[in-house]
C-alpha cells in the first residue's frame, strides 16, 4: 500500500501544486469556499488540462473514487482528521489539524 501526504500550506484560502502520484505528474489546487465553509479540490494533468474540478473535501471519506476517468490516479484521496475535535473542517484547521493524503492498494 502506497500512501503520501500532500503538502499544503495553513491558513492559504487557494494554493496550487505540481505533484507526482503514482509515477504520473498532475497539478492539484484547494481553495476555500468561504460562502459555505469548505475546502475544495481540483485535479489537472502536467498541461494544466482539468480532469476534476471543485470536488467537496469531506473528512475521512473518498474523494475520487467514484469518478471514473482514465487520467485519474488509481488510487484515491482522503481528508483526515490528524488531531483536535472539531466536527466539521474550517479554514484554520488545513495541514494543522487536517492533512490530505492519497493512497494506492496494490
Amino acid at each position: 500500500m502506497l500512501i503520501q501526504k500532500i503538502p499544503l500550506l495553513p491558513a492559504t484560502a487557494d494554493q496550487t501544486l505540481e505533484i507526482e502520484i503514482g509515477g504520473n505528474p498532475y497539478i492539484l489546487r484547494v481553495m476555500w469556499n468561504e460562502r459555505f465553509g469548505y475546502f475544495s479540490l481540483s485535479i489537472s494533468t502536467a498541461d494544466d488540462e482539468p480532469i476534476l474540478t471543485n470536488i467537496k473535501m469531506v473528512k475521512n471519506y473518498s474523494l475520487i473514487g467514484r469518478f471514473k476517468n482514465t487520467l485519474l490516479p488509481v488510487g484515491d484521496f482522503i481528508f483526515l482528521q490528524e488531531k483536535g475535535t472539531t466536527g466539521r473542517p474550517g479554514y484554520d484547521d488545513l495541514a494543522t489539524n487536517y492533512g490530505l493524503y492519497y493512497y494506492e492498494i496494490g
